[in-house]
């Protein structure tokens, strides 16, 4: 019998069978309430079906996941344009007339993927109307959150040049994914998901599933098989750090989260850490005061007042009575190691200092932005355990620090 392929189907056509996988089902509960599949031929082109939800039990019950068929009695109709899963103008529609006659699973693909670079994301920037393929490696998988009854599974994924995303999953799927048996996994585990709205959070690019999403880990693929390889020999060249990203309320055990020697992070790329924490035990070498050590900020936003005329304005609030006096500090530390430059802002300075940057000024005189107070600089040289980051914006090449936190080293570390 003819039969027609996935590619050369238009609205209207539907009176020649098609040889197809299912490779993918799921609920829609848009305009319509309907039946949704991905069906495949054994060119590797895709196309979405979709069903009357009303006849789910039906459709259940002559078609499955992984399932070949030849269908036929079907109809095609234009394709959605609103949460778009596969790149063709036509969709299939499926009733109780569409014949399902199962044939042996012989040449068919068993993946289909339209995979989308880190950086054409941007331009589906809450922009639903095609959804998106992304392919990284998993760089964490966090514990799954429940709040007003829906399951929330994030995954952090770095791609190839070390950029990194998070990816949120709903419900069926955060219940159903085995965060032991991916971490049990050899590294590197690589994952291809489907079907995802681009999204922004705190000026990140985000990935948030839909209905239509799937997950896949180590899927069969090419583009897996050569960034898997491509992460080995990486690792091989440069380890990646082991990260605990959950903090822990006892204080002593934060100490010690994602403690690593300086040349040990000043070797890493820091795109591959964005979120992590870490701790290492180091002296203070130098303090600079080229910048100024503290800034005038305003009570209500903390934000830095700049000068107009003989005011202090801030940019949100207008005129300050009394400006705050905030730290603000450039310096280097050192471990036996290396030396490492990091910034301390105002939480983080208060803690090292043990004394806050109005009491300087307002109470010891330390008038001058560009001339360190005594009691700053007496602690260089003492041994502190500093809780750090990653500097998000840095000078080409540069691998600088910004301070959370600063314990006393009471304990061993």
């Amino acid at each position: 019998m003819d039969t027609s392929m996935v590619a050369n189907l238009n609205p209207g056509d539907g009176d020649k069978p098609i040889e197809i996988k299912v490779i993918r089902k799921w609920l829609s509960y848009g305009k319509k309430a309907e039946c949704c599949y991905i069906f495949l031929d054994k060119s590797g082109d895709a196309i979405e079906a979709c069903g009357c939800l009303g006849d789910k039990g039906y459709f259940d019950s002559i078609i499955r996941m992984d399932g070949c068929y030849s269908v036929s009695n079907y109809v095609c109709d234009n394709a959605n344009t609103f949460f778009v899963t596969v790149p063709h103008k036509t969709k299939i529609k499926l009733g109780r007339a569409a014949k399902f006659e199962e044939i042996r699973d012989d040449g068919f693909p068993v993946y289909y993927f339209n995979f989308l670079a880190y950086g054409q994301l941007g331009a589906r920037l809450d922009n639903h109307k095609t959804l998106t393929d992304y392919i990284g490696r998993v760089e964490n998988v966090y514990e799954v959150v429940r709040t007003q009854g829906n399951a929330i599974l994030k995954l952090k994924l770095e791609n190839l040049s070390g950029t990194m995303i998070e990816t949120t999953f709903w419900d069926e799927a955060a219940n159903s994914f085995d965060k032991e048996a991916i971490e049990a996994l050899p590294s590197p585990v690589i994952v291809a998901i489907t079907s995802m709205k681009v999204t922004q959070y705190l000026g990140n690019l985000q990935l948030t599933a839909t209905p239509a999403s799937y997950i896949y880990i180590n899927p069969t693929i090419p583009e897996a098989a050569a960034m898997a390889a491509e992460f080995v020999e990486r690792h091989n060249q440069n380890p990646i750090l082991k990260i605990q990203y959950q903090k822990s309320k006892d204080v002593e055990v934060e100490k010690k989260r994602n403690r690593f020697p300086l040349v040990d992070l000043l070797s890493q790329n820091p795109n591959r850490y964005a979120g992590a924490q870490f701790t290492c035990k180091a002296s203070l070498v130098s303090l600079d005061a080229s910048k100024g050590w503290f800034y005038k900020a305003c009570h209500e936003c903390r934000k830095k007042l700049q000068k107009r005329g003989n005011t202090l304005p801030c940019e949100d609030h207008d005129q300050v009575a009394k400006p705050n006096n905030l730290f603000f500090i450039t310096a280097h530390i050192a471990d036996e190691t290396a030396q490492a430059k990091i910034v301390f802002f105002d939480a983080a300075a208060r803690m090292l200092f043990q004394t806050d940057c109005n009491t300087l000024i307002d109470h010891h005189g330390y008038t001058d932005p560009y001339t360190l107070p005594a009691p700053l600089t007496i602690l260089i040289g003492q041994p502190k355990i500093i809780q750090f980051r990653f500097a998000r914006f840095c000078r080409p090449g540069a691998k600088d620090f910004v301070a959370d936190a600063v314990f006393e080293d009471i304990v061993s570390p």
